[in-house]
């Protein structure tokens, strides 16, 4: 992330996450339990938006699970049909960034009105540092 010490980067990791998080509000948003990787620590993501006690998107990737959907995927909530949740829609890698912003697309409501700059700023240090 670009600092002179371990612990800056963390900073820096953390203060971007959490500018991201304040834009959409009142949702929340989990991020893969255990962090971006699976139990044997390859890279893959299960994270999850949902609103009260509604479930809205699921981004999920995990290449090798015992699923036979491997590459990265969603699975939408839509009024009105009842297994929409089971699809598994085909996405590209989807950063943090990229599921606020879509999110926000679809009509959830941004909480603050500079949603779309400070995105833009942590998905250029996304772009910057990412290993994938």
């Amino acid at each position: 992330m670009g600092a002179r010490t371990p612990a800056e980067a963390f900073r820096r990791f953390i203060e971007a996450i959490e500018a991201d998080v304040s834009c959409l509000d009142p949702c929340k948003i989990t991020v893969s339990p255990g962090g971006r990787t699976d139990k044997d620590g390859e890279l893959a993501y299960r994270d999850r938006l949902s609103c009260g006690a509604d479930e809205i998107f699921m981004l999920h990737w995990h290449p090798r699970a015992e699923s036979a959907v491997t590459q990265p995927h969603a699975h939408l909530r839509i009024e009105g049909v009842d297994d929409a949740l089971r699809a598994h829609l085909p996405t590209p890698r989807m950063s943090l960034e990229d599921a606020i912003g879509w999110a926000i697309s679809l009509g959830f409501p941004a909480a603050r009105s500079d949603w779309a700059d400070v995105l833009e700023r942590s998905r250029r240090m996304f772009q910057q540092y990412r290993t994938w």
